[in-house]
């Protein structure tokens, strides 16, 4: 039976805003400049991995092996910060991924802490990614950065989503 990993992908401008960055020291020189990750990249890691974990706890997957693909789930936050209106975005997947990143999502827990004016407005969209292979990840990886940066770019209602996963 295949091995299929699932994946809430976080880019790679993200993931180095996660590694604090020194500037090396000039000859003489006593000051270190760090640069942190913002707020929002923080939130926006920490939300990724319990998506990560809620994903990791699926029993459907113990039952059935999602084919792979990519998954985007929207959703906005009740009053007690927990996901709501869930739907699915759009997806490459077969039906046991899709379950399975709408139940990952449902189980993320109190996100209420996002950092942003009002979280009662915020809305949300959880990239997920289902591999077989790290060959087949990197492909996904690839085609849902491209999705990324087209939906970011189309100025539209999907560009105001906060992503995690992404």
């Amino acid at each position: 039976m295949t091995n299929f990993t699932k994946f809430a992908l976080v880019p790679s401008l993200a993931l180095a805003a996660l590694i604090p960055l020194a500037a090396p020291a000039i000859a003489g020189s006593d000051d270190i400049v760090v640069t942190s990750q913002s707020e929002m990249e923080a939130w926006q890691a920490g939300a990724t991995m319990r998506l990560n974990r809620a994903l990791a706890r699926n029993p459907a997957e113990r039952s059935a092996t999602p084919g792979s693909g990519i998954v985007q789930v929207t959703f906005t936050l009740d009053e007690d910060g927990r996901p709501a209106n869930i739907a699915l975005h759009d997806s490459t997947a077969g039906r046991v991924a899709e379950q399975s990143a709408i139940y990952a999502v449902r189980r993320m827990g109190d996100l209420s802490d996002v950092p942003v004016a009002n979280a009662d407005d915020a809305q949300f969209i959880a990239n997920i990614i289902f591999a077989g292979d790290r060959a087949e990840r990197r492909e996904l990886t690839a085609t849902l950065e491209q999705a990324e940066q087209a939906r970011i770019a189309s100025g539209g209602p999907a560009r105001q989503y906060i992503a995690l996963g992404s």
